[in-house]
């Protein structure tokens, strides 16, 4: 296991690990509720809850953001767009939006609904400097 994300509730743990696999685990007594098998290509990077814990929302080093369905275990929404691993995922705006940052040097912000970037940061050597593209 290589992080883990607590549910908004507190009653729900997900974990994820080196071989793409996603496991959904309830604290109360450490029972394994799901198990979204091949949730990436690769070694999966980050992982958080979303949408009143019915969905997890996924970075990996395909260079993919994924959401999934808790109880489908199917992926729900495909966000391609960086060009190498994904670092970190935050939600904004009520999970309406994504951030997301990048080995590739880029932070991209997300239309989580309709699954397409608004705007890309591209941070440059100063703390200063930043160029936006949108």
């Amino acid at each position: 296991i290589l992080t883990l994300d607590l549910s908004t509730d507190d009653k729900l743990v997900c974990s994820r690990d080196e071989c793409g696999l996603i496991k959904i685990w309830r604290i109360s007594d450490g029972a394994c509720l799901s198990r979204i098998e091949h949730a990436h290509d690769a070694v999966i990077t980050c992982c958080k809850f979303m949408e009143r814990n019915s969905q997890i929302v996924s970075g990996s080093f395909d260079s993919v953001i994924r959401i999934h369905g808790l109880k489908s275990c199917n992926i729900l929404k495909e966000f391609p767009g960086h060009t190498s691993y994904i670092t970190e995922i935050l939600l904004l705006d009520n999970e309406a939006t994504l951030m997301s940052s990048s080995s590739d040097g880029t932070i991209k912000i997300w239309d989580a609904k309709a699954g397409v970037i608004r705007t890309t940061f591209i941070p440059g050597n100063s703390p200063k400097e930043l160029s936006i593209n949108s």
